[in-house]
């Protein structure tokens, strides 16, 4: 690891050292395979292959600027991570409602527990969140409020499909 610690050396945040490596890694399995299949005299080679790929799996992952890293390769995970935790429950509370035997209140008052929880995670988290992360905290409080209120429809609507 120092041999990669002096590489990137020139980086202001020691998070952005380990993002790098690993960055460095999925540059160097996207390159490896590629190389090996190349029409070449060095495809019974591996091992000059494998340090081609690593040098320029190297030379990318110390080309690319910081704030691309956070922009196009962080944000998206978050946003990922979050669309997980909103969906996943969302899903699991719209399937056991519908196919359990509960009334329109029982599901109303589950859906308004659902979006009061959703709406405390975001108020709670709101000065970390990112603008898109706010609208998606807004569009999950927007599909809650739809459900509540097409929840007759709704439900008679997956009651016939048998879902």
């Amino acid at each position: 690891m120092p041999i990669l610690a002096d590489i990137f050396s020139f980086m202001n945040e020691p998070s952005m050292y380990v993002i790098r490596i690993l960055l460095t890694l999925l540059f160097f399995f996207i390159i490896y395979p590629i190389l090996l299949k190349l029409p070449t005299n060095l495809r019974e080679q591996k091992g000059i292959i494998a340090i081609i790929a690593l040098a320029i799996a190297l030379i990318g992952a110390m080309a690319a600027r910081e704030e691309l890293i956070e922009k196009y390769l962080l944000l998206p995970y978050k946003l990922f991570g979050l669309l997980l935790i909103l969906v996943i429950p969302c899903l699991l509370i719209a399937y056991l409602i519908h196919r359990t035997r509960m009334t329109g209140i029982g599901r109303k008052i589950t859906l308004v527990l659902f979006g009061i929880m959703v709406g405390i995670m975001g108020i709670r988290q709101y000065s970390n969140l990112e603008p898109l992360q706010i609208k998606i905290y807004l569009g999950a409080l927007a599909l809650v409020l739809l459900t509540l209120v097409f929840d007759k429809t709704l439900h008679t609507f997956l009651r016939k499909k048998h879902i």
